[in-house]
């Protein structure tokens, strides 16, 4: 008897399966039953993956949000500070009232010497306080200066759709009422603002981005090296009457096509800038 007659016709190949062990005859169609496998499991692999980057999209738009909200706490604990204006106003309304009645009445004797410099010189301390808190609290304009300046301090590789763009590296942020966690702005007054993004792709990509006041796209705009072989830029200019607490944010078009890495680098800045100009 030959070798080839003692082995057995058949051999068993163990393969590891996602849901458990399997044995599978390893006679001419078991390979192509493997090639099958194998897809299926690059196929099951890719759909994890694909939902795993959308839950890290979730996740940088929720922690976006909670950034968002802390910066309106933070503008809430304000207004709340501002209410001490009401006890400012009652003291100069009797400071005023004192005032008046000093000046009706011409009769010197009638008069506290020691009185009246004290009540002019508290009066005169508390209009600027007043006046200030005051234009606050009923939403008028001030002049109060609003800046801000900052660039992503690296790459931006394969952005979502929906994403916030943050841009960390804050270079001028005056008022710091610019967030470079969230990528967030928030109007400290109401007031007529000039917001300006910039954003450079890379070669033979694109991108669609828009900015937002509070949840209301306001511009919009399309960045494209697509068919070059270059790093191509494009910016955005928009002048916006904001309120109060009123935020703004840069972010990655919802439905537009997306296929891009947003560089920033030495010769590349990708930015995002505004300021108040009434």
């Amino acid at each position: 008897m030959e070798l080839a007659d003692m082995l057995p016709r058949t051999i068993f190949v163990p393969l590891m399966l996602i849901n458990g062990f399997g044995f599978i005859n390893a006679d001419g169609d078991s390979f192509g039953r493997l090639e099958n496998i194998a897809f299926d499991l690059q196929t099951q692999i890719q759909h994890l993956s694909d939902q795993l980057n959308a839950q890290n999209i979730k996740m940088q738009n929720m922690e976006a949000t909670v950034g968002q909200q802390n910066e309106k706490i933070e503008a809430l604990n304000k207004y709340c500070e501002m209410k001490d204006w009401l006890k400012i106003k009652n003291e100069n309304d009797r400071v005023e009232n004192v005032n008046l009645t000093l000046k009706r009445d011409s009769t010197p004797d009638n008069l506290d010497p020691s009185l009246t410099p004290g009540l002019h010189r508290k009066k005169r301390d508390l209009e600027p306080r007043v006046s200030r808190q005051k234009r606050l609290i009923l939403g008028e304009p001030t002049h109060q200066e609003v800046a801000f300046y900052a660039y992503m301090s690296s790459h931006l590789a394969s952005p979502g759709h929906g994403q916030q763009l943050v841009f960390q590296t804050a270079v001028t942020n005056v008022g710091n009422h610019y967030n470079r966690h969230s990528g967030i702005f928030t109007a400290p007054v109401p007031g007529i603002y000039v917001f300006s993004w910039t954003l450079a792709v890379s070669e033979g990509h694109y991108i669609y981005t828009q900015i937002f006041v509070n949840s209301n796209a306001v511009g919009a705009t399309y960045t494209s090296a697509y068919g070059v072989n270059n790093v191509r830029t494009t910016t955005g200019l928009v002048v916006v009457q904001l309120n109060a607490m009123d935020v703004v944010s840069i972010r990655v078009n919802m439905n537009g096509a997306l296929d891009a890495t947003v560089y920033s680098n030495d010769y590349h800045k990708s930015s995002f800038s505004g300021w108040k100009i009434n």
